[in-house]
């Protein structure tokens, strides 16, 4: 499910209701068991959506990108995650992203601020690549008109090693 700009409008409707941090659960609940996987794309912030999805997430993806700041989110984000889930043990990935060959020291510091997340980093990396930016203009996958480039690539490891791992939840 993308997040899109529509996405507002519900979490302006839904914004005074009563347990409204359990609607995405109370509405995905009945449909589950017809999917192998829901994924849900949520923006980069801790809003009513976002925390309506880690409510209901049996599996959270953390996307970081090679910054310092993407990795002071995380550190953010797992404060919200503990408190979304009333301190229970819950289970993530981190996604490496945006990574560029190029900045040699940025990687390596980046690099060792996760090892001691090394257990949850896929070994996936996406690539920093022009395709990914022109597939956002077209609004479509980057498979559809880059299905040769790195960034499919990239994301066709990605989701393999995805599926592997939420069918380890299982």
């Amino acid at each position: 499910i993308p997040a899109n700009i529509h996405l507002a409008k519900v979490v302006e409707q839904v914004d005074a209701r009563v347990h409204r941090e359990k609607i995405l659960h109370n509405h995905l609940e009945p449909i589950r068991s017809k999917y192998d996987f829901i994924l849900l794309d949520c923006p980069p912030s801790l809003g009513l959506l976002s925390i309506n999805a880690i409510y209901t997430a049996d599996l959270i993806l953390i996307p970081t990108s090679y910054g310092k700041y993407s990795l002071d989110g995380i550190s953010d984000l797992f404060e919200s995650i503990e408190d979304v889930k009333e301190n229970q043990s819950f289970d993530y990935l981190i996604l490496r992203n945006m990574f560029d060959a190029r900045n040699k020291q940025t990687n390596d510091y980046i690099e060792s601020q996760l090892d001691p997340f090394k257990d949850h980093v896929l070994k996936t990396i996406i690539r920093k690549t022009e395709a990914i930016n022109q597939a956002q203009m077209l609004n479509e996958p980057v498979f559809t008109s880059f299905g040769k480039t790195h960034a499919a690539e990239d994301f066709k490891t990605l989701t393999q090693e995805v599926i592997k791992n939420g069918n380890s939840q299982r």
